[in-house]
């Protein structure tokens, strides 16, 4: 018996900033840095995937919306 296990790889295009990992094995998409919604509101990500047993690659495109949260440290004024 013969057995052809069909394998795709993964391919992260889109990621000016370096900001995402994405592993060309599985296609799991993680974090390598912080996301802030003061420095950048929007990703637009494109994944591509691709087999051995076909010619034309698939596309997938990702829009990743950061909320806006306070991430500032709390400031109190005491007055004696």
């Amino acid at each position: 018996t013969s057995s052809s296990a069909l394998t795709i790889e993964y391919e992260l295009h889109g990621d000016t900033y370096r900001i995402f990992h994405l592993n060309s094995s599985t296609g799991e998409l993680s974090l390598l840095n912080t996301l802030d919604y003061e420095t950048i509101t929007i990703h637009k990500l494109t994944i591509e995937a691709r087999s051995s047993s076909t010619i034309t690659p698939c596309y997938s495109e990702i829009i990743i919306h950061v909320v806006n949260i306070n991430d500032n440290l709390p400031e109190i004024n005491l007055i004696f």
